[in-house]
């Protein structure tokens, strides 16, 4: 199966006291009609005292990224006034990484994900309404050893039919690992952790989970909150 090579941002916010409410209105802009042309699919989420976001953004091109400048200039100029960035992470092929990393966006990277090609899965396109990304960071020891699980890690997914994308990048100036991975539910969610479980324990063999997001609407979030529990995630809720 086709590995999930699109590119994609993500990036952070802290967001001023008291401005929620105008950040929010600014971030609109990307979702008027005739800016839909600049993106794949995006989405912002919000922590749940408001005072921290994060958007997640995938591309059909580099070129689409680099194009879609004068929808994120504007933004970022007004979001200043009510929010500080606080990091932006590349996710996409060394190829499309060269074509972007010297236009405006592409200086303010903070972290760099490297996908190879190789396995990785795309299944469906987001659905809004129940979609839940989960976003695991491991802190690797033996980057062979955590490679070499990949084909092991997407064989045992594949087949899951609520499974949005799935797939893995490397940055290596920190040795951290990232898997880029959606849902259609919660439910779905609890069904993949049970069919990895096995080899996840084989990757925390060799790293460290240092960082685990989950992104999607409350009610899916809070039916995962108990589950992830020894995971220490961090919510962020998309509605």
């Amino acid at each position: 199966m086709g590995g999930d090579h699109r590119l994609g941002l993500v990036q952070y916010f802290t967001i001023n006291e008291g401005a929620y409410d105008k950040f929010f209105e600014a971030s609109k802009v990307f979702f008027l009609e005739e800016n839909k042309k600049h993106y794949k699919y995006m989405t912002f989420a919000y922590g749940d005292d408001k005072t921290s976001a994060t958007s997640f953004v995938i591309f059909d091109s580099a070129e689409q990224l680099i194009g879609s400048s004068e929808v994120v200039s504007p933004f970022h100029k007004e979001v200043g006034e009510y929010a500080e960035a606080k990091g932006v992470e590349f996710f996409g092929t060394q190829a499309d990484y060269e074509k972007v990393k010297d236009i405006p966006e592409g200086k303010v990277f903070t972290q760099v994900y490297i996908i190879k090609e190789g396995p990785g899965i795309i299944h469906t396109q987001p659905v809004d309404n129940t979609t839940v990304r989960i976003c695991p960071y491991f802190k690797v020891a033996d980057r062979a050893k955590a490679e070499a699980l990949y084909p092991d890690l997407v064989a045992a997914v594949e087949d899951e039919s609520d499974l949005i994308h799935y797939g893995f990048g490397y940055n290596e100036a920190d040795d951290l690992l990232h898997c880029r991975e959606a849902y259609t539910s919660a439910s779905a969610v609890l069904v993949h952790l049970g069919n990895v479980n096995v080899k996840i324990k084989e990757l925390l063999a060799v790293s460290e989970l240092v960082k685990f997001n989950v992104v999607g609407p409350r009610a899916e979030c809070d039916k995962l909150a108990e589950p992830l529990g020894p995971f220490n995630p961090v919510f962020y809720y998309s509605d």
